[in-house]
């Protein structure tokens, strides 16, 4: 483990806790979702990073642009333990954590089984999660 923080390394959450995040940025009721502002910079595109394949970051999250949709997620890779996040507005999302070091590899299945749909994060070099 970390002996010392690292921002992009060492978020330490509970699923549930994540799952409240995610379901705070999705929430449609005023008094259930997230502050507009925040959620608006969470979702806006400030660094692209494959424009065939619409990836880009925004604060904290990469986002993947999917026909009119706008996806948001972050992924853990760790050698024992990986988890990811992977939500929009319109379609909903899923929060994923595994005990095992290879975990994410079943994503691939897992996300059109549950929210439907093919997408892009699997194949990107930058945001691969196998």
């Amino acid at each position: 483990m970390y002996e010392r923080p690292a921002a992009a390394a060492t978020l330490c959450t509970t699923i549930r806790y994540n799952a409240q995040f995610v379901a705070y940025v999705l929430a449609s009721a005023p008094a259930q979702r997230a502050h507009e502002s925040a959620v608006s910079l969470i979702l806006n595109p400030t660094i692209t990073v494959d424009d065939a394949e619409a990836f880009s970051w925004g604060l904290g999250v990469g986002l993947e642009k999917v026909g009119d949709d706008l996806f948001f997620s972050h992924r853990e890779k760790h050698p024992e333990f990986q988890s990811m996040m992977f939500a929009s507005r319109k379609t909903g999302g899923i929060v994923v954590f595994t005990n095992s070091g290879n975990g994410l590899d079943a994503m691939a299945d897992i996300l059109p089984a549950t929210i439907g749909g093919n997408y892009g994060v699997h194949n990107s070099s930058f945001l691969r999660c196998k």
